[in-house]
């Protein structure tokens, strides 16, 4: 008696489990998807207010990056650490910068900071430093490195 009790009630708790599933199913119309659905290929819709990602990159003696940022083509190659001159390019445009290691920056912050046309680019020494538990961290508080980090972004 007790295999068949235990089998009757494995019956009804399988019997209530697919009713209760089979509720919970939504069963298309014939005509159609529900309207109160939303079609799973919508296309994307973009909002055209919404800046695109800076570009970010870092720089090593004797390198040289090319890429394009709002349609504008931008090539910059590091050419020498001793007055961290790097050359910035857009759209055959070339602006040569040098960067004398004693010079003040607004709010002693070190970098180089231009403007072309609707883009702002920022130029900045990077030191690498270790934190508190030993990872390596970029920096941007000297000109004492070897490396530039180069960021481009869209002005609003």
């Amino acid at each position: 008696m007790g295999v068949v009790s235990q089998i009757m009630f494995i019956g009804v708790t399988l019997c209530s489990i697919t009713a209760a599933i089979s509720g919970c199913i939504h069963k298309e119309e014939k005509e159609g998807m529900n309207e109160n659905l939303t079609p799973s290929l919508t296309p994307f819709q973009t909002d055209s207010t919404i800046s695109p990602a800076p570009k970010q990159l870092f720089l090593h003696l004797n390198s040289s990056e090319t890429f394009q940022f709002q349609g504008n083509n931008l090539t910059i190659p590091y050419l020498s650490p001793s007055s961290h001159l790097a050359e910035v390019t857009t759209d055959g445009d070339i602006e040569t910068i040098g960067i004398n290691r004693s010079t003040r920056y607004p709010g002693n912050h070190c970098g180089y900071y231009a403007t072309k046309d609707y883009i702002d680019y920022s130029i900045k020494p990077v030191v690498w430093i270790y934190s508190e538990v030993g990872e390596e961290i970029w920096s941007f508080e000297t000109w004492n490195g070897s490396e530039l980090y180069f960021e481009v972004y869209r002005i609003e």
